[in-house]
């Protein structure tokens, strides 16, 4: 009988791989299941102490080689991030800095989606192919693709910025801009 040597095939799912490669593969699954776990039932604590939901069908962050100190978790498959008054959902998501105090949250999609209730009480929505979120400097960035609408007013561009704080949108696309009033 063979005893395996450490760079021996091991045979996974009808494949053969090294020993190595499927340690590698089962710890990255290892990580994923607990993330999504976590994830599952995150109800962190974030956002100036409000509850925090996020979703998706996969997660995953870099290896620190390769991500160096940036923390960015990846989150893949029906994604959806939601405080609240606000709620983004897209096809894919980058958390970028500690998940619970993240610094700025970039989302893609066909169409990726925000949506947040102002101040006021009104719907603010963002829809576009990118969005990205800077949290501490609470802007919306909407791009390719982009419309946004507040209140009584829709706006369409290949790029928005929406600042939150200040509630003003703003068209800074290259390709022009639409801008739609409606009557109360």
């Amino acid at each position: 009988m063979n005893t395996p040597t450490r760079n021996s095939a091991v045979r996974a799912n009808g494949l053969v791989v090294s020993r190595a490669r499927y340690r590698s593969t089962i710890m990255s699954r290892l990580v994923q299941a607990a993330t999504l776990a976590w994830l599952a039932i995150a109800e962190v604590s974030a956002f100036d102490g409000e509850p925090l939901l996020i979703r998706a069908d996969r997660a995953w962050e870099p290896a620190p080689e390769v991500a160096g100190d940036d923390k960015v978790l990846n989150l893949e498959g029906n994604f959806e991030m939601r405080g609240p008054d606000w709620r983004l959902t897209a096809d894919s998501a980058q958390v970028h800095g500690p998940v619970e105090d993240p610094e700025r949250l970039v989302i893609l999609g066909t169409p990726a989606r925000v949506s947040l209730i102002r101040r006021n009480g009104e719907r603010a929505s963002g829809t576009g192919e990118r969005i990205t979120y800077w949290r501490r400097r609470e802007l919306v960035e909407v791009d390719g693709t982009a419309a946004f609408a507040t209140g009584d007013l829709a706006v369409t561009s290949s790029k928005i910025i929406y600042d939150v704080d200040k509630e003003r949108l703003e068209s800074v696309g290259d390709e022009g801009v639409t801008v739609v009033l409606r009557e109360h």
